[in-house]
């Protein structure tokens, strides 16, 4: 309830600006909103202030205690990628940290720099449930406050996620066949499901020549048809299209599922838009 109390908040703001940072003077309401539930301006923190302080001098110094700095303030490492660090954030475990990490402020910031960014437009926030939900920024988009996710490991776990898969397999025709007993079906179909090119009859063949599945059966044509152009693959199909990413960005590890109004939703973690224009995808 809480964090919907201030998504509705902050719609009036993304209306108006293509990023999610909030000035501490754009509106005392909205600031009290955003003070209150994300603890104190970030910008004081001491291991934010010595990234700063690197920014402008290239003292390499400043980036020796990073680590101590977020741990003494109560953020605590989570993980991380070439471009950005996770931390958890104090006293809310609803959200996470994500910071341009030191490698990155070193030889790479423009990078790092971009993908929050991206992470946090407008445009990018509302085009998709499957979106990582970003609730406020640094000005400069040094580090964002994302919605915590879980990430999945498997092929398996993303499969629940995919109730029109499972009704694939379950179809007649298709239920018993290879295809249902192969247990990378999913990881190998996934990647053309979700191809800016995918066709039903492209599937359909697929499943004949590689699982000799019955193509001429209506259930299994019918149940392929929704599965491309009326399912959860045509959504993220055109999500990526639509900001220029890779099909091999939904795997394990790089997607998850975070509580929204009490059901999981699943959600790509950390999408690879900027990497693919900065040739390191």
């Amino acid at each position: 309830m809480k964090m919907k109390i201030i998504l509705v908040s902050f719609r009036r703001f993304t209306e108006q600006k293509d990023k999610l940072y909030l000035p501490p003077d754009y509106d005392k309401e909205v600031a009290a909103t955003k003070q209150k539930y994300f603890g104190r301006d970030l910008e004081k923190n001491p291991a934010i202030k010595s990234m700063r302080q690197y920014i402008k001098t290239k003292d390499e110094d400043e980036l020796n205690y990073l680590d101590f700095e977020f741990r003494e303030s109560g953020y605590r490492f989570l993980g991380g990628g070439s471009f950005r660090a996770v931390y958890s954030v104090p006293r809310n475990d609803e959200l996470v940290l994500k910071v341009v990490n030191d490698s990155s402020l070193t030889s790479r910031l423009e990078v790092g720099l971009k993908m929050n960014k991206a992470d946090a437009a407008a445009s990018f926030q509302t085009s998709s449930p499957y979106v990582v939900k970003v609730f406020a920024s640094a000005e400069d988009f040094l580090w964002i406050l994302c919605e915590k996710v879980v990430p999945i490991e498997t092929w398996g776990g993303i499969q629940s996620f995919f109730p029109t898969w499972n009704k694939l397999i379950t179809t007649k025709g298709i239920k018993g066949s290879r295809l249902e007993s192969h247990s990378s079906g999913l990881s190998y179909l996934f990647n053309v499901l979700i191809d800016k090119s995918a066709t039903a009859e492209g599937v359909l063949n697929l499943l004949s020549n590689k699982w000799g599945v019955d193509i001429s059966i209506p259930d299994v044509i019918k149940a392929v048809d929704i599965m491309v152009n009326k399912s959860e693959f045509a959504q993220i199909r055109d999500l990526l299209a639509q900001f220029g990413s890779a099909s091999s960005d939904i795997r394990p590890n790089n997607v998850g599922w975070t509580m929204r109004e009490g059901k999981k939703q699943f959600v790509i973690l950390d999408p690879g838009f900027e990497l693919q224009r900065y040739g390191h995808h």
